[in-house]
Order: structure tokens, then C-alpha cells, then sequence
């Protein structure tokens, strides 16, 4: 029994009500189309069994023909009953209908006498209001043509005349059925599309991702809403999410940094210089990430070079907004590896303090150029000169340049999205990493939402928060009048004053120990 309990426990636990939801509003569609065709089958259901029913009543009291007779109670009551009998008799009922035709077709007549009394009612049933009327009417006319012979000593009185019925009798008429038939459809395909989100086996929750796949969890970022400027959104542009973005929230930033421990730590244990950043399919953030994780290591390190080895669909230079031509990743590739064609490649930002190697779009040759022994040979050449090398490739389950890439790396880092992929397809990818010569870090689980409150209101804090942090820490989140946002104080938690400024630090940003003189790609 406590095993059961224990199963039914971890498989709830791997179920985000907030993912289940959010299926059912991507297919709201089904769940309108499934409440117009209940309503309309109940439509035609009713259409063709459906009958509606009206019912007309009279009542009547047992007296005597002549006033001067009178009747015992015990006889009163039993001619009561008779007389009862005979108005509800098929007899009399077949002459009306003979004699009003069609008027009363389909109609139906029920007497009964009220106990202890000399009372009785009559109660006709028809499709029609006036099938009803009329049978209860003819009864009314015709009946003495056959209580004359068996009653002679006693007539009815009427207490209550018939009149025409206005209501139907039954109390679920056919609009309510249809308006009744709507949302149970509706709830109906939102049932169906809540039992396909649980059993899809996606990753839904960070206990799912433990539990299913099988490397291991390096970071979990929450999703962070996209904050525009006013003037963003006059331009209706959108922004990248950045963790030098000071709207950016503080939950996200230590995230990223998080990450960069992570990525520390593999550097500082395996001399891990070149990482390689990848996922399973399109749009699970594997592009922001790497970005993020190369701004973060910029922040505390020399050297940084975030290189976009994505040839089929470049997006570095959209996230940083580069718009100025520079020598590609193609062209090296295909070309010679000079020190001058090499360096004029190089984009870099004294802002984020990084380097950028970015790419143009080729959809044919791209995995043989980057297996190729000359992107080995660039790969050698940057781990001489950089501290770190990141590289964002393309998509794993659709193209094999990140499997070739992953030989030619030092580690690799596979980012999931939330309730994208079953924990099968993930698992075959992260087999793929493992089986190649790169170390498989492991998996940033990415843009995870859920109904958690307290998560919510943490992940809310803003830059605000960062203050406290940024003069506490060399790489903290927060404002420094010399630097703007995305940097701290100046001074980091030994009090040495941090320098992020390649000249204020004496380095040299070029490719060689030479200093570079003339070059006007942002190393000056």
C-alpha cells in the first residue's frame, strides 16, 4: 500500500498544473470546436427525440342529480373512483378523437379522485397546447353521453375549468439541453487534453528532470518575462534576454552565474577551455544561454569568445544587435587561418568586456566545414588565446553539426525546455554527447513556469535587490556610475578595485603578444 501511495506521489510530482494549462489554452481551439459539436448533436438529438409536452387540468366534484337526493359518504367516494374510471376510459377518449380529429392526436388523458373526498381531477397530456385543450374540453363535452346510463342519481361540477396550456411540462427543454451540452463538450476535450499533457512523459518539473533523464541537473532557470523600454516598444523591437539588461531579474542573474560555477569548476578540474552549447530541437533557449553564460564569465575573466557556430540559423548577432559586417566563421573556415584575417573576424564590446567570432547562414556543408581539420586547427588557436570559448551550435535532433562539434570540444552543456520534449528523445541526445569526446557537463533545464507562489514572487525581484549584492561581489548585478548597468562597484569583496577596461588592465586583446595598433574592430 505504501509503495503505491509512494508511485502515485512521484508521478504527480513529475505533472506542472501550469504546463497543463497552458496546454489547454494552445488548444483552446479544440475546446470551442468540441462545445459547438456537442451543442450541435444535442441539437439534433433533441430535434429527432425530442417531444415536447403540455398538460391541461380540470377539476370536478361528485354531487348529486337532484338536489332533494342525498348520498352516504361511503357511496359518494366509491362513485367517485368509477367516475374517475370512466373519463380516463379509452371509450370516451377514442370519441373524442374520432370527433376532433386531428386536433387531439397524440394526446393522452388520466382521471384520478382525491383520497377522502368526492373530488376529481382530470389531467390531459399533449405534444401541442392545443391537443392538450382540446382533449380535456371534448372529455368535458362529451362524457354524460356514457355516465347517463351508469350514473344516473349523481353529475360532475366543475371546480376548475381547462385552459390552454403556455409551458412546456418537462423542465429541461431543448435550449437548455443545448446550452447544457456546450460546456460539458468543452470540459470534456479540456479533460482529454489534460490527461495527454500528463501522460506525454515531457519534463514538466525539476523532480521529473532528476528522476528521468540521465545527466545530471546543472541549473534550472525560471521563466523570465521580456521587459522593453518605452522606446522599445513605440519601435516595436524586441530585447533579448540578458542578464546585462537591468530589468532583468536578480533570480535570473544568479542563475546564470550559478551556471558559471558550474562551468568554473569543469575549467578548473578537466582544464576545460572550449564549451560547447547545444539542444534537441529549435526554441528551447540554447542561443540566450550561451550569450548569457559569455557574459557572465566575461564579467570575472580576461578572456572570453562567444563563437556562433550556428550556420543554418545564426543568432548571436540578433541577441547583441550587430548589424557592421566583419570577416565570418565561414570565411575562416573555408579560407586560410592568418593572424590578421583571424583578428579582423573578432567583434569585440569593452561594454560586456567580450569577444564575438559571429557567423552567416549556410544550409548546405555546414557540418563538413565545421568537422573539417581547419576548424580544429581554429579551435586550437583559441584555446591558446582565450580563457573560455563558447560555442552555440544548431539544433541536435535535426542536423549533426553539434555531434561533430562535441568531438572537437572540450565539454558540452545540452539546454532542455520545459514541456518540449519526452524524457526518451532527451535521453537519446544526451547519449549521443556522452558517446562523443567532449565531457557532457550536463543539462540547463530552461524557461521552467509554475504555479508555485513563493517561486513567483522571488523570481519578481528586481534590480533593486541587486544593489545590496553588486558592492558585495567583483561580478554582482547592480549600477556603477563609470560602467552603467550590468556591472557592481568597483571594488569586489577583498577590496582590490576591478578593472574591466583592457587597457586599464594591461591586457593584450589581440592574437598575438604584439600590441595591436590601427585595428578598429572594438579592441582599441
Amino acid at each position: 500500500m505504501m509503495q503505491k501511495e509512494s508511485q502515485s506521489n512521484s508521478v504527480w510530482s513529475q505533472v506542472e498544473p501550469y504546463c497543463v494549462l497552458q496546454r489547454i489554452w494552445k488548444n483552446l481551439w479544440m475546446v470551442l470546436m468540441s462545445a459547438a459539436l456537442f451543442a450541435m448533436l444535442a441539437y439534433i438529438a433533441t430535434s429527432l427525440f425530442y417531444r415536447p409536452s403540455y398538460s391541461c387540468s380540470a377539476t370536478f366534484v361528485v354531487t348529486p342529480r337532484n338536489s332533494n337526493s342525498s348520498l352516504s359518504s361511503t357511496v359518494t367516494s366509491s362513485t367517485t373512483d368509477q367516475f374517475a374510471k370512466l373519463l380516463e376510459g379509452q371509450t370516451l377518449i377514442n370519441r373524442v378523437q374520432r370527433l376532433q380529429g386531428a386536433e387531439v392526436a397524440g394526446a393522452t388523458a388520466s382521471a384520478s379522485a382525491v383520497p377522502n373526498s368526492n373530488l376529481i381531477e382530470l389531467r390531459t397530456t399533449g405534444p401541442s397546447p392545443r391537443s392538450a385543450y382540446y382533449l380535456c374540453t371534448g372529455i368535458l363535452d362529451h362524457y354524460e353521453d356514457y355516465s347517463q346510463y351508469v350514473f344516473d342519481s349523481v353529475m360532475l361540477d366543475t371546480v376548475s375549468a381547462p385552459v390552454v396550456p403556455n409551458k412546456n411540462s418537462f423542465l429541461i427543454t431543448q435550449r437548455r439541453i443545448v446550452l447544457i451540452a456546450a460546456p460539458l463538450g468543452a470540459l470534456f476535450m479540456a479533460a482529454v487534453l489534460a490527461l495527454l499533457c500528463i501522460t506525454s512523459g515531457t519534463i514538466q518539473t525539476v523532480h521529473g528532470a532528476r528522476s528521468q533523464l540521465d545527466g545530471s541537473l546543472l541549473v534550472t532557470l525560471n521563466h523570465q518575462r521580456k521587459r522593453r523600454t518605452l522606446k522599445r516598444l513605440l519601435k516595436r523591437r524586441k530585447s533579448a534576454l540578458l542578464i546585462s539588461n537591468p530589468t532583468t531579474s536578480f533570480l535570473y542573474v544568479e542563475t546564470i552565474h550559478q551556471l558559471r560555477a558550474r562551468v568554473d569548476h569543469a575549467n578548473q578540474k578537466y582544464g576545460c577551455k572550449t564549451f560547447l552549447i547545444t539542444s534537441v530541437t529549435e526554441n528551447e533557449g540554447k542561443s540566450t544561454v550561451a550569450a548569457n553564460l559569455a557574459l557572465s564569465l566575461a564579467r570575472r575573466h580576461k578572456k572570453v569568445l562567444l563563437v556562433d557556430c550556428d550556420l543554418r540559423k545564426s543568432a548571436q548577432h540578433l541577441i547583441f544587435e550587430v548589424s557592421e559586417k566583419t570577416v565570418s566563421l565561414n570565411s575562416l573556415l573555408k579560407g586560410s587561418l592568418e593572424p590578421e584575417k583571424l583578428v579582423k573576424a573578432l567583434h569585440y564590446r569593452k561594454a560586456e568586456n567580450l569577444f564575438f567570432l559571429f557567423a552567416e547562414n549556410v544550409h548546405r556543408h555546414s557540418a563538413e566545414l565545421l568537422g573539417s581539420d581547419q576548424m580544429g586547427k581554429l579551435l586550437e588557436i583559441l584555446r591558446e588565446n582565450f580563457d573560455f570559448v563558447i560555442l552555440d551550435s544548431s539544433p541536435m535532433g535535426f542536423f549533426t553539426d553539434s555531434e561533430v562539434l562535441s568531438d572537437a570540444a572540450d565539454a558540452s552543456i545540452l539546454v532542455l525546455r520545459q514541456d518540449m520534449l519526452t524524457d526518451r528523445t532527451i535521453n537519446d541526445a544526451i547519449d549521443s554527447l556522452s558517446r562523443c569526446k567532449s565531457r557532457f557537463l550536463g543539462y540547463v533545464f530552461n524557461d521552467v513556469h509554475t504555479l508555485n507562489m513563493a517561486a513567483r514572487i522571488v523570481g519578481g525581484r528586481r534590480y533593486g535587490y541587486g544593489y545590496g549584492y553588486g558592492h558585495g561581489y567583483g561580478y554582482g548585478y547592480g549600477y556603477s556610475k563609470s560602467r552603467g548597468y550590468g556591472y557592481s562597484s568597483e571594488y569586489g569583496p577583498s577590496g582590490d578595485k576591478q578593472v574591466y577596461d583592457s587597457e586599464e588592465r594591461g591586457e593584450d586583446v589581440s592574437l598575438n603578444t604584439a600590441e595591436r595598433k590601427g585595428e578598429k574592430h572594438g579592441t582599441e
